[in-house]
């Protein structure tokens, strides 16, 4: 039996948006598609992934006019990328791999013994324990929503 490859479990031509749109752009499509996340391109090159999490926390939240604020000022960059010929496999490890190396880069010493355990604060806000995502149904649905056209953006099934 043939492994499974990318290909096999993302979804072809999926929206993306320009690195120089406004948020809102963003926040409409996600809306017209009913997703929480988007590929940011520059042309044809996928540079990062714009989410709902992204515009609450870091439009919103911080009262800025989601018209005047590019998606470049708000996305996260350097994607894990995939070739969709790519084992699943080895696209699930490179991903695990880097986020473990984020992980590692973004982790804190508490500041002291007394103080209440706390997760420590990525830069999107503080991390959640696996599997208690308030988003787990959005990205369960948003899973291997990924370009046909390699390089591409992908997420594992069943959210990571």
């Amino acid at each position: 039996m043939a492994s499974t490859t990318v290909k096999d479990v993302m979804t072809s031509g999926p929206t993306s948006i320009a690195s120089d749109a406004m948020v809102v752009e963003a926040a409409r499509r996600m809306l017209s598609e009913d997703v929480g996340s988007l590929p940011v391109v520059d042309g044809d090159q996928v540079v990062g992934m714009i989410t709902d999490r992204d515009v609450v926390l870091q439009v919103v939240a911080k009262d800025l006019d989601a018209n005047k604020v590019p998606v470049s000022t708000v996305c996260s960059e350097s994607p894990v990328t995939a070739e969709a010929d790519e084992s699943l496999d080895d696209a699930l490890a490179k991903m695990a791999k880097s986020r473990s190396a984020d992980f590692r880069r973004e982790r804190r010493p508490p500041s002291s013994a007394s103080s209440p355990r706390r997760t420590s604060p990525g830069p999107r806000g503080p991390s959640r324990p696996a599997g208690s995502s308030r988003r787990s149904r959005s990205r369960r649905r948003d899973a291997g929503r990924a370009s046909s056209s390699a390089p591409c953006a992908t997420r594992p099934p069943g959210g990571a």
